[in-house]
């Protein structure tokens, strides 16, 4: 074999694994957020401090979601909202938190936005839940979080009208 063919493979070599490489990294290196939804019940005590209580009641639960970044770059999250199942017009996205001060989480930083409205948004029966980062992207809530939310909404609200029931 001779010298020039030699080089070329070795070239053809390096290059492909240079490429494979670069690729990888691009992949290791982008933003990646994990989205975590619960629902927290919060009571004010004599000092005026909000004490979390167990959620057993509709009045004062919130619907908090919990932000983190598991990627390597800066993510700077600036919405949450919500599609419901029937969308009137293209605007119909339900927004519950618009972040004014837009977070910037940087790897392994987490936020927690909290939405006071957690019956009226789940009475319009959400089909998906989201979170916009400052490049338009969505980062959707898993199926099975808003599921588990519904099915507790639902416990709470039978719960809260069985009590009515009961009052004399």
């Amino acid at each position: 074999m001779e010298w020039p063919a030699v080089l070329g493979i070795y070239g053809a070599i390096a290059a492909t694994l240079t490429a494979g490489w670069n690729i990888h990294s691009g992949f290791r290196d982008r933003g990646r957020l994990k989205l975590e939804l619960r629902v927290k019940r919060f009571e004010r005590n004599s000092i005026g401090e909000e004490i979390e209580k167990p959620v057993d009641c509709l009045e004062g639960t919130q619907l908090h979601l919990g932000v983190v970044n598991t990627g390597r770059r800066p993510i700077t999250v600036t919405a949450w909202r919500g599609v419901p199942r029937r969308p009137r017009s293209n605007d119909a996205d339900i927004r519950f938190h618009e972040v004014m001060c837009r977070k910037l989480l940087n790897e392994t930083e987490q936020c927690s936005l909290v939405s006071r409205d957690l019956v009226e948004a789940f009475t319009a029966g959400l089909r998906r839940m989201y979170v916009i980062d400052s490049s338009g992207r969505r980062w959707y809530v898993p199926r099975k979080h808003l599921r588990a939310i519904a099915e507790e909404i639902e416990l709470l609200r039978s719960a809260d009208s069985g009590d009515e029931g009961h009052r004399p």
